[in-house]
This record gives C-alpha cells, structure tokens and sequence, in this order.
C-alpha cells in the first residue's frame, strides 16, 4: 500500500487500507493501455500483487489477462496461480493451489537471458519454466484485472471472486532468490504501473501511481473496501526504534519514522493498567507529541513500563509496536585481588550505581560458584562490602565474586582471588655426583604460585644463581647443575622462597663432586709368557685404587708381589702369564671424595703362540711338498692360506692340498704352477690369533728324456739331445775323454752346449767312443742326464743293415729325400721319423722301394722307427 497521491476534490472515496473488492458476477477493473507498450515484447519483467481469494464459481477467472492478434497472456488462480501466454507457442508456470480467505502475495519474474519464468509465493520460490517471447500488445478493451474472455466464445467473460492489494509490474526482475514480501511499495524507475487500491474518483478510475497514467477503470460493482494484507495507513509507521536498556538515570530515547510528512504522534505508557498518553509536563519526558520521546533520566521503575507511539494522518492512523525499556544500574568500582599471610582480615568493596542494589557474594568450589552466608569467617555476603578472616580459610587460594541485581538486571564482577602465602614442605638434600654428571637440588613449597631464587656459596657467602651454561631452573624450585668438575666441590646450595608477602629461606644442602671412571679394559688376550696389564682411566686425579682377581672364588684384593706390580694404581701388570691364570677376572675399586666406583670385570684369556715357523722348500714337479708349524698349545686350531698372487685365501683339503687344518700341510702332485705359491698358517689358541711367517714353494722340473748313445761315419755331425720338464731350464753339456767330465763351450766342433740339443761337427776318429752328459738346472734343482758314447764308423750312405730281411735306408746324411728297400717283394711296412726330443714329425707305408721327401724337416739328427726295429738316427742337412 503505497501513499495516495489523489487531490481531496478528485477522490470520491479513500481508505487508510484499501484494496480492490471484487464479487466475481461482473466485476473488473479496465487497464488503459498496455504495461510495455512501447517494448511490446519485453521479456524481463516482475508481475506482483496481494490477493485474497474468495469463492470462484466461474471456470477460467483472471486476476490479470489481455488478449491481442491471435495471443493471450494473463495471470490465473486456477490449480494455484499461473502465468501463462501465447503466440506461436504456449508458456507457462504453475505454482501450489492457492488459499482461499488468506492474504497471500505473489511475484512473477522473467528473465530474458535465461529464458526462465519464476513464481513466488509469499517470498517463496514454488515454480520454474521455460519462456519464450511475450507479446505485450493487446485488443482494445481486452486488459483487466480480475477478468478474463472466453477463449471459445470471446463475447463471454469469467470473473474473479477475490480482494486484490499492491498490483505492481516492472521492467525489472526484482526477486532471484528467496524474500520477504514488501510493504508499502513504492514506485521508482523501472515501475511501469502499480494500484494500491486506497483510492477511488468519483467515476470509477483508480490512479496508476507509477506516473506512467496507466489508469484503472473499475466496471461493474467492483468498488475498494477496508480490507488489505497488512495494517497501517499508507505508510505512517514506516520504522521504528527497538527496545532500549539505558543505565540508571541516564538519558534514552524512542523514536518513530513515518513517510507522511503530515503525520502527528502521540506517546503513550502503560504502567500497568492501560496505555494513557504521556503529558508534557512530566519532568522526565519530552517530545511526548514528536517522532521522537526523549527520556531524561531513566528510573528503575520504568522498566516496568511499556510504550508506543499512535501516528495519524487524516482519516489514516497507526499504531507502532509496544517498546519497553530496562533501566539497569551498573558497576563502577571492583576489587582487585590480594595476598595476605594467615592472621589477616581481608576486604572486598563495590561501588554500583543503583544505591537499591541487591548483593550476593559467592565463593568457587570446584569449578563453580557457590553463594555464601555470614558466619564465623565471613560478614556482608548479602552487601557491596565483604569482610573475610582469613586465618580460618586455610589452603593458598580462595577465589570470590559478587552476584548484583539492579532492577530486572544483574551483573557479576570478575572473580577476584586471596593468595595465602603458603608454608616450606622440603629443603634440598646434599647431593653427590659424579665429575661431568649434573645435580639437581630442590625446594617443595604449598604455594603453586610462590617465587624461588636459588642462591651459591662457594666460599665467599651466598650470592644468586642466574642462569648459565653450568646452571639452569634458578628461578624455579629445582636448580640443575649441569657438567660438574672437581672446582664444584664442597659448594653450599639454598633458595629464598617467596609465597604472596612471605619470604623464607631453605636450609643449606652440600654438594659433592666424585670423581669416575671413564674408560676401562676388558677381556686381554696374552700369549704364554707375556706380560698381561689392565688399566682403567679415572677423571680425578687424586683418585684411590684397589684392584681385585677373581678365580673362581670370588673377589679378592691383590697386593703386589714377584708376579702383580701397580695393584693400587689405576694399571695393573701381571708378570709371565701361564696356563694356569687363563680364565682369571680382574676389576678396580676407584675411590674419589666420598663416591666409590667399580670397574667392569675384564677377563684374562692365555693363548698358545707360534714355536716353529714353516719354512720356504723346494720340490721336483710331480712331487709332494710339506710345509709345518708348531704353537705351545696343544689345543691350537689351524688354518692354513695360499696367496697365488691375489692375496691370501683360505684352502680346504681338496686337489693337491691335505693337512689344510693341522699342523703340518702337504701338496701333493707339485706343477709348474705352483712354483712361488705362498703360504702361510692361521693359528688360533682360546681367543687369540696368531699368523705364522710366509713360506715360499719353489717348484723344480727334471729330466724327462735322456739323450741315448749314437754312432756315426768319420766326417758327418753328431747330436745328443736331453728333454726337460721345465721350459725355462738351464743347460750344460759336458764331455769325458778319460780324465773326468768338463764342461763344453760352443767353439770347435761344439755349438748347443748351453741347450738341450749339442751338435759335434765333423767327427773324427779321436771322438770314438766318448763320453757326453747334460748337467740341468731348474730353479734351484740340479739334473744330470745319463751318460751316453759317441761311436765312429767309416761306412757312408747305408744307415742300417743288420740282416738279409732288414730294411735298409740311403743315403744318409740326407738333403731332400732317402730310399728305403724292402728286401720282401710286395710287403707294406709304416714307419715314422721322431726328432731329438722324441716328438713325431713325419710317419707314411713303404713298400719294396720307397722314396720319401724330407725336404720339409730342419738340417738335424732324427730318429727312423721301423716296426720292431731298434730306432737308427738319420742325418739331415
């Protein structure tokens, strides 16, 4: 319901709350023209009103409808209210069944981006749809509010039984979201029409108040009645003050708003028996007659009070809601908390600004409060001054606050607290530590609140304690002393305790400092014979010692004597260990101020140790070597390594190896590949480990194949050749002419005579029957070969010719070839030639005359070998 804008002389009839009656026979309202009609397809728009509905007996009623070429929009209460138009397609949404009897507002929205129809029912959002593009233009005499044409039979019309209040339409979407209905709507911009029914002219026009002359025509008996959604004139009551809770005797106000720049008030209280204006001339009021109360001095006593403001203009009035006021005092002055010692009588004031304030003191128990009584302890529980004894509360703290009610309201001081000085329970003790260690002295007090300053005297009277590097908790009820040394001996340690206003000093403690052992020997392996020694290493050097041997019997205090030097020292030796002290326990007392430390028991283990070391051999190829070692123990385990060139390993008696874990190690079948082996032996006695010396094996070859006699013709060369095992032996040949061996030299007739083959050119009579041998050396291994004869013959170019069957083989010496001749006609015969080392260089079949070509073979001595002939040497040069 907006402000009627109508001239006295033009309205026929007006109303503080009117609406559009409407009794559903023939009675509509004719809209002059259409709402956009200059954008007659706009499609953002906002469609609102107020309606009560009542009986319809008609079949299609329209609370708003027109028709235009071939289309229809309009606004019905049927299956709820709908807003439905049409052009080339039909649209519309539905919303809930709508109440009958019942003020209910709706709102249509469309909006033209999203294409979207909205309804909303008292602030509600009860329906969405799609929408196309509305058609605004109308037929003349087609745009009412409150009836709709038949669409079958268009000189028929259906009317609406209802009360319409507040029709407004816009170019806006007012609504988006969830809402509370308006009132007193106004126009603005974007309003386009708007009825609000408080007026009528004398022929029948309801003004459109938007300004846009949009102008309603009411035909039939439609007519505007008392009756609308909601009260209050045309806005007289626009707003208005809350209630107000002013302190005692302070000034207040209330206040109204009212759109009717006409409009008169009137104040009103009600003191219990009714509302009655307020007069001018009572002292405390002012303004009793304005928008505006003003209160001078708020009494408690006008919290029981209650008042409103009636706002009048014209025939038009209104009536705000009913405000109250609570006067209340207020604390101006607390107490603070205090300390006080056992005998003391304590105090606690208030000052509030309502002298008929009410008191209540309360006490916390637990965790809560709890209200207290005079008594033996306290007086004036029940006023703004408590007197509290305090030598019978006991305990440290005691915690109160006061519960004030002024009026109808109440208030409570913050809780406030009695700190009794509290009592010493403990002093700190005399400690003694350790030199490095830390010590800790402390102080138990009552009070969880009291303050501890500890203090030092080393010598020159206490002093305080700050916190340092060696001392840390000074200010608390236990100090550390941390990294003690021999210089914190004998210092004296107090704290000066203070609980509230009390002060009181800890006994003395004494602080003694002993020395420790930091670092001691265990278990000792000692060999037979040698001297054992613990020791152990003590921080103070002013130190006692006693050391102790247990044998089995238990511990007993040693002295020196032949065999103990340094028993009361902090090392102990024992002189040549035996058999006997293996086994043996040791450990020391260690004595500094008044702290006694005991070392560990450190064992003594006796072990056997090496008394033969294996020694470096030598051995022929094919042979058996042996390597030994002896330890003083019996018991000993042995494990014997081989290094062949990549460092020590163990060996296991597989191969060539047996004895591999006793004393005496054997390898058998010696190769060349063992020559320089290492070896060495791992000899382990109770807990000890002994490493024998490295024992080398050198590795000899020997002669194989000795040279044999020969005999050759007077003029041709000789050969005598010797196979050896060892591809890098030494050779020597020696000859014998009667007088004993001698060494060769490669001169004359001899070349060879440092190799395994020695070649005598053009022999000689004088070289019949002498003697020959080659003396061999490998590694350090000497070889003599067999000695073998030289024999001279003067026969050339038939080697061999024993019998009339023998084979015979020319000539010989030979170049490039040699004939054989097979005395038996047609016989086949193999033969095979051997050089001087007996290795195979030519085999073949002869028959009764063969030839065969050696023109391959190297100028030297070969032997024929010719089925169980004895081999016969061949020349080649």
């Amino acid at each position: 319901m907006i402000t009627v804008f109508y001239a006295q002389s033009y309205a026929q009839k007006t109303l503080c709350n009117g609406s559009l009656y409407l009794d559903g026979t023939d009675d509509y309202g004719k809209i002059s023209s259409s709402f956009f009609d200059t954008i007659p397809n706009q499609s953002t728009f906002t469609i609102e009103f107020y309606i009560k509905l009542g009986n319809n007996p008609t079949r299609y009623p329209a609370i708003w409808s027109q028709y235009g070429n071939g289309t229809y929009m309009g606004v019905y209460p049927c299956s709820g209210v709908r807003m439905v138009y049409k052009n080339t397609n039909t649209y519309g949404t539905d919303s809930a069944g709508i109440r009958q009897g019942t003020w209910e507002h709706y709102a249509i929205t469309g909006n033209g981006q999203t294409a979207k129809l909205k309804i909303y029912r008292n602030g509600l959002l009860i329906g969405t749809t799609n929408q196309g593009t509305p058609d605004w233009n109308y037929v003349d005499n087609s745009a009412r509010i409150g009836a709709a044409f038949d669409l079958v039979d268009p000189n028929k019309s259906w009317f609406l039984n209802a009360h319409i209040d507040d029709f407004r339409v816009s170019r806006t979407i007012r609504y988006t979201q969830d809402f509370t209905p308006p009132q007193n709507l106004e126009s603005d911009a974007d309003t386009k029409v708007l009825y609000t029914f408080n007026a009528v002219s004398a022929d029948s026009i309801v003004l459109d108040i938007s300004g846009n002359n949009n102008h309603l025509k009411l035909e039939g008996n439609a007519t505007i009645v008392e009756d609308a959604p909601y009260s209050g004139g045309d806005g007289l009551v626009f707003k208005q003050s809350g209630n107000i809770f002013p302190d005692i005797n302070a000034p207040d106000k209330f206040w109204v708003y009212s759109k009717d720049g006409n409009a008169s008030f009137q104040w009103q209280v009600n003191i219990g028996s009714g509302f009655n204006n307020i007069s001018d001339t009572l002292p405390n009021f002012t303004g009793v007659k304005a928008d505006t109360l003003h209160i001078n001095t708020c009494k408690i006593v006008f919290s029981n009070y209650t008042f409103r403001c009636i706002v009048k203009s014209g025939i038009c009035s209104d009536t705000t809601s009913a405000l109250t006021m609570t006067v209340c005092g207020k604390i101006f002055q607390v107490p603070t908390s205090v300390e006080a010692l056992g005998k003391d009588t304590i105090r606690f004031v208030i000052g509030h600004t309502d002298t008929l304030a009410q008191y209540q003191w309360q006490k916390k128990i637990g965790s809560s409060f709890v209200s207290i009584a005079d008594s033996g302890i306290y007086s004036g529980t029940k006023t703004s001054k408590i007197t509290i004894l305090n030598k019978d509360l006991g305990g440290i703290t005691h915690t109160y606050r006061c519960y004030v009610k002024s009026g109808v309201c109440s208030d409570t001081i913050v809780p406030v607290n009695i700190f009794i000085c509290g009592a010493l329970i403990s002093s700190p003790e005399n400690v003694n530590a350790a030199k490095g260690a830390s010590a800790t002295f402390t102080a138990n007090h009552t009070d969880p609140l009291a303050e501890y300053q500890w203090q030092i005297n080393n010598g020159t009277g206490f002093k305080n304690i700050k916190d340092t590097l060696q001392y840390s908790g000074s200010t608390t009820k236990s100090l550390k002393v941390a990294n003690l040394s021999f210089t914190n001996n004998f210092y004296e340690f107090r704290c000066i305790i203070k609980s509230a206003s009390c002060i009181d000093t800890t006994q003395k403690a004494l602080l003694k400092v002993c020395g420790s052992i930091l670092n001691q020997n265990f278990t000792q392996n000692v060999k037979i014979g040698d001297n054992a020694q613990f020791a152990i290493v003590h921080n103070d050097p002013s130190a006692i010692f006693a050391w102790q041997i247990n044998i089995g019997a238990g511990w007993n205090t040693l002295n020196d004597d032949s065999r103990v030097s340094g028993s009361k020292t902090n090392i102990i030796k024992i002189n040549a260990v035996t058999w006997s002290d293996n086994g043996y326990k040791f450990r020391c007392i260690a004595n500094s101020s008044i702290c006694s430390d005991t070392s560990l028991p450190a064992t003594l283990s006796v072990c056997g140790s090496i008394i033969k070391q294996p020694k470096s051999t030598f051995a022929p190829f094919g042979k058996t070597s042996q390597l030994s070692v002896g330890n003083s123990d019996p018991q000993a385990f042995y494990q014997w390594q081989s290094d062949l060139g990549q460092g020590f390993q163990k060996i296991s008696d597989l191969g060539q190896y047996s004895g591999t874990n006793d004393s005496v190690l054997s390898i058998n079948n010696i190769t060349i590949s063992n020559n320089n082996q290492s070896f060495r032996c791992l000899v382990k006695s109770n807990d000890c480990t002994d490493t024998s010396n490295i024992a080398t094996l050198t590795v000899c070859g020997s002669i194989e194949n000795d040279p044999f006699d020969i005999s050759v013709n007077a003029g041709e060369d000789a050969f005598f050749a010797v196979k050896h095992n060892d591809p890098m032996a030494n050779y020597r040949w020696q000859t014998d002419f009667g007088v004993g061996f001698l060494n060769i030299t490669n001169a004359g007739q001899y070349s060879g005579a440092n190799k395994d083959t020695l070649l005598i050119r053009y022999v000689s009579n004088t070289n019949n029957n002498q003697k020959f041998r080659c003396i061999t050396s490998s590694n350090n291994c000497i070889d003599t070969s067999q000695s073998v004869t030289l024999f001279i013959k003067s026969v050339s170019g038939i080697v061999h010719s024993v019998s009339e069957d023998a084979i015979t083989v020319y000539p010989n010496p030979a170049h490039d070839k040699i004939f054989f001749i097979v005395p038996n006609s047609g016989q086949k015969t193999d033969f095979y030639i051997t050089d001087l080392l007996g290795t195979m260089v030519l085999k073949g079949t002869i028959n009764e005359s063969s030839e065969i070509n050696i023109d391959h073979l190297q100028s030297s001595m070969y032997f024929i070998h010719i089925d169980n002939q004895k081999p016969f040497k061949l020349m080649k040069h």
